[in-house]
């Protein structure tokens, strides 16, 4: 080999052999990427061994810096992707490391220095951003100051550079800034888009379900099917992280607010397998966060719907003693205290119970009821009917008046106890008042027990009630009819001088047609001898004015006759005109 070329290809293979010394080979990465994947404890020794052998590859830097990111090592995140931005950058053939960039932005956000993480996104415009994560990382850095409308204008710049495939995350970032301004539709209309691009992100799926739960309690009309999807957000997230309280905690005030819509749909009686559920799923919260104190209320509320009172004591007690300040707490355990047997420890909460908003009253007033202190509850709910806030609410303050129809109810109850029949009559006739003021309203189940009560009272009333539930239901009520028909008679109603005349007609028109049938003059019956054409012979010569015309004679009968026998019109005129002249000479 000349002189001339050894020195030439020692030259090259110097510089193969120095490019090459800037990055490991796939042997020497295989073990460090298997650690970072296993979650291996000596991930990050490793890697950083492997980025101090080849300093210069921005690859090894920034998987650096996402794995302490992920491990919450800010700072060392910050100085691993960094360090990656910048070989990036002083490679003028590489492409600037916008993934390094996204997460130097990140770290930079959680130690509070977002005004450095612009400074990083400015180095990253249009096309320098290929996927669009620096301008997602800058978003996230404004919506943390909080600066939601610059947070929007990054977010629109990030989806556009990710085009089609806008990453999950994305939508998370967009659901949050949507919150932030209370917009819980578009919050849905999010989350739903990043769960749908990958179901595996459990944030998302918490975080719908949180929403959809707020939602049911804006919107009444579809609270049902909202507390319904909640459930299965919630239950998504219980069943992949069976340790989080939280999830399990949602599910089970989704389930237990789910039970309340359907009893009040039935009066009381629906609703069991939703509070079995919310039991089931709040006693797993708690057993991983005993001191939780919310879903020690809402499981006290679960029991107590379930009749369980002893349990639901416990826990609304424990809820207490936690510091919970919801203020259905002392009405909840004031009837479940009522329910146990402790009267006197019910009146005691009760009594000390302040009651401030027209919600308040009412439930006040209804837990009372269902305790059995019925003058507390008509004070609590005549005071709610007061309220503005129930007064413009037609359908609320309409169930109010069924409650308060129910007390007058239970006192009646009480006072037929005792024999007091003044007392159980003005009791039943103002439970039957409030019964048809709220039925008027267009409450049904107040109208029915308005019929229900008037049926078991005088006869007039009870009459007067089946009229008056007719025409609640535009006289299509079979109940109606019953009640107003079994009490027609003893009512006395035929009294009135409308029904005399009814009833006048009814009876004296079929005896006015009788009478007159009476008085018909009978039709003149001929004997058989006499009748004309009873005869053979005359039976055989019609009278000339029933002969039928002679047009018509011969047009029968030359229907009848052969076609060579058949006359010509001038033959049936000269015959008729014969026939006419024999006549006038006879």
């Amino acid at each position: 080999m000349s002189r001339t070329v050894r020195p030439f290809i020692l030259l090259v293979l110097a510089c193969v052999a120095l490019t090459a010394a800037t990055a490991p080979t796939r042997d020497e990465w295989a073990p460090v990427e298997k650690a970072i994947k296993s979650g291996s404890a000596d991930a990050e020794s490793q890697l950083a061994a492997i980025t101090q052998q080849f300093p210069d590859w921005p690859d090894g830097h920034r998987e650096l810096a996402r794995l302490r990111l992920n491990r919450k090592d800010d700072a060392g995140a910050l100085a691993a992707a960094q360090k990656a931005v910048d070989l990036s950058f002083a490679d003028a053939k590489a492409t600037p490391d916008h993934d390094a960039a996204s997460l130097a932005i990140q770290a930079l956000t959680r130690l509070g220095r977002m005004s450095e993480g612009f400074a990083i996104a400015e180095r990253f415009p249009g096309n320098k951003d290929v996927k669009g994560w620096v301008n997602y990382a800058a978003a996230g850095a404004a919506f943390a100051i909080p600066d939601a409308a610059r947070a929007e204008k990054f977010l629109v710049l990030a989806k556009e550079r990710a085009a089609q495939n806008i990453p999950a995350a994305f939508h998370l970032l967009d659901s949050r800034i949507a919150l932030s301004s209370n917009d819980l539709r578009r919050a849905e209309t999010s989350l739903r888009s990043a769960v749908t691009t990958d179901g595996t992100l459990l944030d998302a799926w918490y975080e719908l379900g949180r929403v959809q739960s707020a939602l049911a309690a804006q919107d009444p009309k579809r609270a049902e099917e909202y507390y319904g999807k909640a459930s299965e957000s919630f239950q998504r997230v219980a069943m992949k992280l069976s340790d989080d309280y939280e999830s399990w905690f949602g599910l089970g005030r989704a389930q237990l607010e789910l039970g309340k819509l359907r009893a009040d749909q039935t009066a009381g009686e629906g609703g069991g397998d939703s509070f079995r559920q919310a039991v089931l799923a709040l006693d797993k919260a708690l057993e991983r966060q005993p001191d939780l104190a919310d879903a020690h209320l809402a499981l006290g509320e679960a029991h107590l719907r379930l009749a369980a009172y002893d349990l639901a004591v416990t826990h609304l007690r424990r809820a207490q003693e936690l510091g919970a300040r919801d203020r259905s707490l002392d009405f909840n355990l004031a009837l479940a205290l009522g329910k146990s047997g402790r009267a006197d420890e019910a009146e005691a909460v009760i009594g000390a119970a302040q009651a401030i908003s027209a919600g308040e009253k009412v439930t006040k007033g209804m837990s009372s009821y269902k305790a059995g202190n019925h003058e507390l509850a008509l004070a609590m709910l005549r005071d709610a009917l007061d309220d503005d806030e129930i007064a413009r609410d037609a359908a609320a303050a309409a169930a109010v008046r069924r409650f308060v129809g129910h007390a007058h109810a239970g006192i009646a109850e009480r006072a037929r106890k005792t024999a007091d029949t003044a007392a159980t009559a003005k009791a039943e006739t103002d439970a039957l008042a409030a019964y048809r003021t709220a039925g008027d309203a267009g409450d049904t189940w107040a109208q029915r027990h308005f019929l229900a009560l008037a049926d078991g009272m005088d006869s007039s009333t009870a009459y007067a009630a089946g009229l008056t539930f007719l025409g609640w239901r535009k006289w299509l009520a079979p109940a109606g009819w019953k009640v107003a028909i079994r009490h027609y008679g003893e009512s006395k109603a035929w009294r009135d001088p409308i029904h005399l005349g009814v009833w006048g007609v009814i009876i004296g028109l079929p005896l006015i047609l009788w009478l007159k049938s009476l008085f018909r003059r009978k039709p003149k019956t001929i004997p058989g001898d006499s009748r004309p054409g009873a005869t053979p012979a005359a039976r055989r010569k019609r009278p000339e004015d029933l002969q039928p015309s002679s047009a018509a004679a011969a047009g029968a009968k030359g229907a009848l006759e052969p076609r060579s026998e058949l006359r010509s019109t001038t033959e049936v005129r000269k015959r008729k005109d014969d026939e006419t002249r024999r006549r006038k000479r006879t």
